[in-house]
């Protein structure tokens, strides 16, 4: 009985490699074979708006030694297609600071727009100022280290985007 055991485990091993290596290749898939697959794809209106910081940021000015301007341009796209934003849109908080460092503000928050002649927004980018607050009794000038910011995008008040930037303060 044993060995009429043996002698099927082995018929059915050997049934199944030569199953396996005479199976037929998988064809592969393409990008467009899956359009029409039903597996559901992303629905593009679903899909939120993204926030693009521009880099590099600039911290040419900014130096342990005052407090200058950190100068930093965000862009925000739905689908690829530019957003138009003001300063009511964005919103700066920290998230990381050096330690011992002031209160760091984004002032002077400026935007700029492109359209075509046909009026289609081609552009919008939005600029702030991130610098160091003064107040009397502490320190108002950069400290040196890392710095971690986080950008909301808010719309009719609703968060719907939100990106973290970093820059550092080295001198």
């Amino acid at each position: 009985m044993k060995k009429l055991m043996a002698i099927a485990s082995i018929y059915l091993v050997v049934i199944l490699v030569a199953g396996i290596a005479g199976a037929a290749p998988v064809p592969a898939v393409t990008i467009s074979e899956t359009k029409n697959s039903p597996v559901k794809q992303p629905v593009p209106s679903m899909i939120g708006p993204i926030i693009n910081v521009e880099y590099p940021i600039d911290t040419s000015n900014a130096s342990t030694t005052n407090r200058m301007a950190v100068t930093v341009a965000v862009r925000v796209t739905l689908r690829g297609e530019p957003v138009l934003i003001d300063k009511s849109n964005i919103k700066f908080s920290p998230v990381s600071l050096p330690s011992g460092s002031p209160t760091i503000q984004a002032i002077n928050i400026r935007g700029g727009v492109a359209t075509s002649p046909e009026g289609t927004l081609q552009d919008s980018v939005l600029v702030a100022d991130l610098v160091p607050s003064s107040q009397i009794s502490r320190r108002s000038t950069w400290v040196k280290g890392a710095y971690t910011f986080k950008i909301d995008y808010i719309n009719d008040g609703q968060l719907l985007a939100t990106k973290n930037f970093n820059f550092t303060i080295s001198n």
